[in-house]
Order: C-alpha cells, then sequence, then structure tokens
C-alpha cells in the first residue's frame, strides 16, 4: 500500500518536471518587450499579452502596445530548464504563492490571449473578492468567458478570475455592448 503511493507521487513528479508547463516570469518595471524578444532569441517559447492603447503627448495621439500585466511574462518551458532565463538581465523572478510558482493551465493562457483582443481598457485587480452576480460574455470577442458582473457607483464592471494569479481582469461596461447571461 505505502509502496503504491510513494510510486503513484513519484510518476506525478515525473510528469511534472518532463513536460512544458506555463510559468510566470516576473520582470523589471517597462522591459517586457525586450525580455519577450530575448527570450524568443533564446529559443524560448513566451507570450506577452499586449493591447493597443491610444496615449495623448501635447498636441498628438499615438497607439502605442503595452502589456496586459505590468513585469509579467508568461513562458512555456520545462521544469528542468526553467532556471536557464535567468541569464537575461531583467528577469527578476518566478512569480510566486505562498512559495509556490504559479502555473497557469492551457485555458487560463487562452482566456488572456482572448483578452489581448478586447479594445477597450482592461483593468487588472488583485484582490480575491469574488462579489456581483455569476455570469457568461455569449457574443464577440469575448464570448464564452466567464466571471462576475458588478457595480459600484453606476459603474458596472465585468470580473474574470485567473485564478493562478489570484487577480481579475476587469472590463468597465455598458451593458447595451454585451450580451451575457447569469448563470449559478
Amino acid at each position: 500500500m505505502l509502496i503504491s503511493t510513494i510510486s503513484r507521487k513519484i510518476d506525478l513528479l515525473k510528469n511534472y518536471v518532463d513536460h512544458e508547463q506555463w510559468f510566470v516570469l516576473y520582470t523589471r518595471s517597462n522591459f517586457e518587450k525586450i525580455i519577450d524578444k530575448k527570450l524568443k532569441e533564446l529559443g524560448f517559447y513566451s507570450f506577452l499579452p499586449l493591447r493597443k492603447e491610444l496615449r495623448h503627448w501635447n498636441e498628438r495621439k499615438v497607439w502605442i502596445e503595452t502589456p496586459v500585466f505590468k513585469s509579467y511574462i508568461f513562458i512555456k518551458t520545462k521544469f528542468k530548464k526553467k532556471d536557464q532565463v535567468f541569464k537575461i538581465a531583467g528577469i527578476l523572478n518566478y512569480v510566486r504563492f505562498e512559495s509556490q510558482l504559479a502555473i497557469l493551465s492551457e485555458e487560463e493562457i487562452n482566456k488572456i490571449k482572448q483578452l489581448c483582443f478586447y479594445k477597450d481598457k482592461i483593468t487588472i485587480e488583485y484582490d480575491k473578492l469574488e462579489t456581483g452576480k455569476k455570469m457568461e460574455i455569449c457574443e464577440g470577442v469575448l464570448k464564452g468567458l466567464k466571471g462576475f458582473l458588478t457595480e459600484l457607483n453606476g459603474v458596472r464592471k465585468i470580473r474574470l478570475y485567473i485564478e493562478s494569479l489570484n487577480c481579475f481582469a476587469c472590463i468597465t461596461m455598458d451593458l447595451d455592448s454585451f450580451s451575457i447571461k447569469y448563470i449559478s
């Protein structure tokens, strides 16, 4: 009995070490694009979620790409190869929660990729409050995403939970611009 339990744990650990997983790198501020480029040059599969944002300088307006998650880059690699990224200047550490590495599922990565297609402002909130009515977006670029609809001081917000990062991607919305259904 004890030997079979230990054997199963060893198999799980081998699976954890030998398969590629999505880890989250924490970088110096405003170094995300440079580090993403260097990771790709070294042969790593990385993902830097970007979104276009209109910035105003003096009398001109410019569209720029900004990271959805400040100082975060997602990297898909094997556990035993993960420390090779520290050859790149500007990478500070891997993101951890309570000493555990943050590892994202393919589903969470796909949710983040889907968010990148949203044209309006997205904010990231790091609280664990799951308030509001549970809902699902029924159409548009965010179709299929589930979250919470909240309202504060007349402002409606959709909060999409990303469990592995302990955060919500939040979209301030006009109810007419989204087709949603409430779920239990």
